[in-house]
């Protein structure tokens, strides 16, 4: 597919209609395969590629990071380390890196 992009499933959920009848309704989304991080058991850690992510020394003034930064400064930390990182901040909280924060920007 064009840019990287590929669908990945991101749920199944059984719906029952009001006469009985079972259903599933299929929610995909596309995932940008370049930014995904994947661990030791190359299990996917959580994707941060489909949001905006901002960067504050002083947690007044935020700045935008482009992705390959953020994956470049991600490759120096341990496992464990980027794990959380991504946890916290796919989760919509704010986490500290090398004395940085970062958040996902907030919509306008």
């Amino acid at each position: 597919m064009e840019h990287g992009l590929s669908p990945s499933l991101f749920g199944i959920m059984m719906l029952e209609s009001k006469k009985g009848h079972m259903g599933f309704k299929i929610n995909l989304h596309w995932t940008d395969h370049q930014f995904m991080r994947k661990d030791s058991f190359h299990i996917e850690m959580d994707n941060l590629s489909r949001f905006n992510i901002e960067r504050s020394g002083d947690f007044e003034n935020w700045e935008d990071v482009s992705h390959e930064e953020l994956d470049t400064i991600l490759d120096q930390v341990d496992e464990v380390r980027a794990k959380n990182f991504l946890a916290v901040v796919r989760g919509g909280g704010i986490s500290r890196l090398d004395g940085d924060y970062y958040r996902i920007r907030p919509r306008s």
